[in-house]
């Protein structure tokens, strides 16, 4: 019997350690960096290729931030969703009568990692989005464990036509709390720098000057720039996530849990 219960308490006691040692991406503490193919809406911070079709390759580092093939910085908000609610959801719009018209896809809910969802695709150390065999966009480990190549290999030139380009950008961590961007992978020029402080991410420009700021309070997300300060907010009374510029409300996306 004392064998029993020794062999159970054993049991609990791993399982407690495993659990309290399960990885969270998004604790404003450290950066984490893994590749995703996440056909998700996201909320852009800034891009330098306006006007290009963005593909869904991207280099998640924590905290909700990524990085996409089109030069450009994201805020992953479904992530933020899934891990206020902390179950499966999707997202819906409704006709003149409240009915339903339109519903998303389900966005998986992950205790550890929302984007072990969509790991699908990924090989090895890269991960491309590719037509007819052709390889359009994709993020691959470069010269060293912590630095990363992102590349579009295709850009829109008019309705329905696409050209073949070679335009690249390259993140690299430099500590678990800061990472460099760089268009050339000799770092002599620093596009931005974005460093984890005080439960924020703050984004440095080429001048080392603050452009943003970046952090969460219970079910908000803020990003303040230097004149607006945009908030991202999951009204759970409502069934809601909210969107402020400002303190001003701009928009409102409905959503239904999946029990």
């Amino acid at each position: 019997m004392r064998k029993t219960v020794f062999i159970i308490h054993l049991f609990l006691l791993s399982f407690i350690v495993i659990g309290s040692n399960m990885e969270n991406y998004n604790k404003f503490e450290k950066f984490s960096i893994r590749m995703s193919l996440a056909k998700i809406p996201s909320y852009i911070l800034f891009s330098t290729e306006k006007g290009q079709d963005d593909f869904f390759a991207q280099l998640n580092v924590g905290n909700y931030l990524s990085f996409s093939p089109t030069r450009s910085a994201y805020i992953n908000s479904y992530e933020f969703f899934s891990d206020v609610l902390g179950s499966d959801f999707y997202v819906y719009e409704t006709n003149k009568k409240g009915k339903i018209k339109d519903k998303s896809q389900i966005f998986k809910h992950n205790d550890s990692d929302f984007f072990a969802n969509y790991y699908k695709g990924i090989s090895g150390d890269k991960a491309e989005v590719k037509a007819l065999g052709i390889v359009l966009a994709g993020v691959k480990v470069h010269n060293a464990a912590d630095e990363y190549k992102i590349t579009r290999y295709s850009a829109s030139k008019g309705v329905l036509i696409q050209i073949p380009v070679n335009i690249a950008f390259y993140i690299k961590k430099i500590s678990d709390t800061k990472l460099v961007w760089s268009k050339t992978d000799d770092y002599k020029v620093i596009d931005y720098t974005f460093i984890l402080r005080n439960g924020k991410i703050i984004v440095k420009d080429r001048k080392d000057i603050i452009i943003m700021e970046i952090y969460r309070e219970g079910n908000s997300l803020f990003i303040n720039h230097s004149k607006s300060k945009e908030e991202i907010r999951v009204n759970k009374e409502l069934s809601q996530f909210e969107y402020y510029t400002n303190g001003k409300h701009k928009s409102t996306t409905k959503y239904e849990v999946v029990k």
